[in-house]
């Protein structure tokens, strides 16, 4: 699927350029893992005590992002806008629960959009995307995490119509 910024922001920004949002690919690793650094990166800057990286995560993000890959019952999106110029990812999967009313929740997780491609509609169609195949693997829910402290994925996340349900705490040993 072929989209482009909303007329608004296109405007405002002569060089927004059209991306496309599709499924995730082994080819894709590489990218995937950039960006995953990038974002763990701004997150250990936000809260070092809890999202501190260990001296060398790029052989455990790439082990994630492949089993994440290659299981069927999860999906990468990836918003691109030339063949391997990835621009924005989000991980989706469903879990099954047997106790709750709604048993069958999405989880969207590792959201990321490179900074010079935000506020241009790259999150939303990448979420809109997600949440299609969520609703058709049948989850009644979609269920994220957001740090504390990132304020913009939360505005992001409301304008979404998400609302907080949960609060984790967390407190060092």
């Amino acid at each position: 699927m072929t989209l482009s910024p909303p007329p608004d922001q296109a405007s405002r920004d002569a060089r927004a350029l059209p991306y496309i949002v599709r499924q995730g690919r082994a080819v894709d690793i590489p990218a995937l893992t950039r960006m995953w650094l990038e974002s763990a990166r701004q997150h250990a800057a936000e809260d070092p005590e809890f999202y501190g990286l260990v001296d060398d995560p790029l052989p455990a993000m790439r082990g994630y992002w492949e089993n994440v890959i290659g299981d069927p019952s999860r999906r990468v999106f990836i918003a691109e806008t030339a063949p391997g110029a990835l621009v924005g990812c989000l991980q989706a999967d469903l879990r099954l629960q047997r106790v709750f009313a709604r048993p069958a929740r999405g989880n969207i997780a590792n959201v990321w959009v490179t900074p010079e491609f935000r506020r241009r509609g790259v999150g939303r169609a990448l979420m809109a995307a997600a949440t299609d195949w969520l609703r058709r693997e049948g989850a009644a829910m979609v269920v994220l995490n957001v740090g504390a402290g990132n304020r913009a994925a939360l505005d992001f996340y409301r304008a979404l119509g998400y609302r907080i349900a949960n609060l984790n705490l967390v407190r060092l040993l």
